[in-house]
């Protein structure tokens, strides 16, 4: 993947009755990345930690990327380099979008596979539906 790409990652996977909204025993972690005006890659994970997920932005951006768009959570510091630039939004702060500058596209790339979980899918399953979708 080249250009301009946005990565984020999700938990999916339904509530749990008696567990609170920030309850993850029961999540799993999908990572994904969106080539602007092209391809599109998403991948089950073991966790959202910077080892896991920028191995996943090594695996599958080009090192001359011109840009990876990010939130600002801690794993996806330091991803830039000479030749790649990382732009962020502050979700926190209620910002999605700065200029060109946003995640959107991949938030909405990842909310049918996550539909798809709670509808029908468990968790290997989904793996196995986006290694065969690449």
């Amino acid at each position: 993947m080249k250009g301009i790409i946005e990565t984020d990652e999700t938990f999916v996977g339904g509530k749990v009755e008696g567990q609170g909204r920030g309850y993850k025993g029961n999540k799993t972690v999908v990572v994904g990345a969106f080539q602007r005006d092209g391809a599109i890659r998403l991948q089950v994970v073991s966790g959202r930690d910077r080892e896991t997920l920028q191995g996943f932005i090594r695996e599958n951006v080009a090192g001359d990327a011109q840009a990876i768009y990010t939130d600002e959570w801690e794993a996806y510091k330091s991803i830039a380099d000479h030749d790649t630039k990382h732009e962020t939004v502050n979700h926190s702060e209620k910002e999605y979008v700065r200029g060109d500058i946003h995640t959107n596209t991949e938030s909405g790339c990842i909310v049918t596979p996550r539909l798809m979980l709670q509808l029908a899918f468990r968790a290997h399953d989904l793996s196995l539906a986006l290694r065969s979708s690449k």
